[in-house]
């Protein structure tokens, strides 16, 4: 039971310690505003990835959270690079009657960096997993089905047209988050027009 405690001390301290001086977030846009910038957002598998992006031909840096899986990042300059520099997750896992183990995930691909458009305001960086690369694909999900381990498949996607349907699910469900975080603001009329759009497109799945 002790070694289980100083496990979860020390995973929690790793994860503090990346993080701790970059929480200030750096090279923010002055009033940003649609017309200067993009409104960045996602949805991951996982909830509460510490994310710590950089865009070094802006001087743009912030660390953020997925939160409960529906994230956006602070608005970015139109034409930027958003590469992920560091990154953390961590899970606890059952080792029978031994206790637990705490594992830190980081990313290790390219799926999470950004190439912000030039010509849009509103930008979906679409669905993304940090523990299994290109999840939110036909390819990935059958890959997940048949890799070893504990897992749920039921109602999971099999077919190219279901997983571009989950996948506008997943968007509109970021977006409503998103429209609460900028109510009243210049980017509240063109969230709605966004959410307007997938809305009939859902509709026309059915």
């Amino acid at each position: 039971m002790k070694k289980r405690v100083v496990l979860m001390v020390l995973a929690v301290m790793l994860v503090g310690t990346c993080f701790a001086k970059d929480f200030v977030n750096k090279g923010m846009i002055e009033n940003a505003s649609p017309k200067n910038s993009v409104l960045v957002y996602g949805f991951s598998s996982e909830p509460d990835i510490k994310l710590y992006y950089v865009d070094e031909k802006n001087n743009w840096e912030c660390v953020v959270s997925t939160g409960n899986r529906c994230f956006s990042l602070p608005p970015a300059y139109k034409g930027g690079k958003l590469v992920v520099k560091d990154s953390s997750f961590s899970m606890q896992t059952p080792t029978g009657k031994k206790g637990s183990i705490i594992k830190i995930y980081k990313v290790e691909n390219n799926e999470w960096n950004v190439n912000v458009p030039k010509d849009k305001s509103l930008y979906f960086m679409g669905c993304h997993s940090i523990m299994n690369k290109n999840f939110f694909t036909l390819k990935g999900l059958e890959a997940f089905k048949n890799s070893s381990g504990p897992k749920i498949v039921f109602g999971m996607p099999s077919t190219e047209a279901e997983v571009e349907l989950s996948i506008k699910k997943y968007e509109l469900k970021s977006l409503k988050k998103l429209l609460k975080d900028y109510k009243k603001t210049d980017w509240e009329p063109l969230i709605q027009e966004r959410i307007k759009e997938l809305n009939a497109e859902l509709a026309s799945k059915k």
